[in-house]
């Protein structure tokens, strides 16, 4: 079950009453609030995924529409939808629907973790089982090796990162726990067949 709350404060009383009912957040009820209030979000236990509204294109939008309607008062108003950013996960949606626990344990670290410049064998460590038996369990469920997997995770951070804010491509590296940037670039170029700055680009545009 996924509950999606109005917002982040609705969704933080959810988890409290879910708590007194002895229902456990995500394995039995997942939550999802909105508006991205950091400080909620991370105080609360477990931390709240949240929606993250885009209030500089709102802002935009709203001067737009302002200007229009000053420029012709007699046109009709109307409304108009701006798409949020993209999901902000953290624990209260983080749950892995996986057959093999021993998977779907590592993959939750490495959701939690990957950022944080974490490794393989801490990965397997934590998964209660030996590295070369967690490789050949992540073979047949992902398709791809631990470590793989953590890279995924990064680039796909690394793209939200790219995409939604202005950071140098050096800050994103050390957000999204990268070794280097010669080995982001390297990750990215393969994946992408382009630059970090040339994805940014071409992303925003599309915006």
């Amino acid at each position: 079950i996924a509950l999606f709350c109005c917002n982040d404060l609705s969704a933080m009383k959810t988890e409290l009453a879910c708590q007194r009912l002895g229902i456990k957040i995500p394995e039995e009820v997942m939550v999802l609030g909105v508006d991205n209030e950091t400080l909620l979000c991370e105080l609360a236990s477990p931390s709240i995924s949240s929606i993250q509204p885009d209030c500089r294109a709102i802002g935009y939008s709203a001067a737009a529409l302002l200007d229009e309607l000053l420029t012709n008062r007699t046109r009709p108003v109307q409304s108009r939808r701006v798409p949020p950013l993209p999901i902000i996960e953290r624990e209260s949606s983080r749950y892995v629907f996986c057959d093999d626990e021993h998977v779907a344990r590592a993959l939750r670290m490495i959701r939690a973790e990957a950022t944080d410049g974490l490794t393989a064998a801490e990965v397997a460590q934590a998964a209660h089982i030996g590295r070369r038996s967690l490789e050949m369990r992540f073979k047949r469920e992902r398709g791809r090796t631990i470590l793989e997997e953590i890279q995924e995770y990064r680039l796909r951070e690394a793209e939200r990162l790219l995409i939604h804010t202005t950071l140098a491509v050096k800050e994103i590296v050390q957000l999204c726990g990268f070794a280097s940037e010669h080995r982001f670039f390297s990750l990215f170029r393969s994946s992408h067949a382009m630059t970090p700055l040339s994805f940014r680009a071409a992303h925003t545009q599309l915006l």
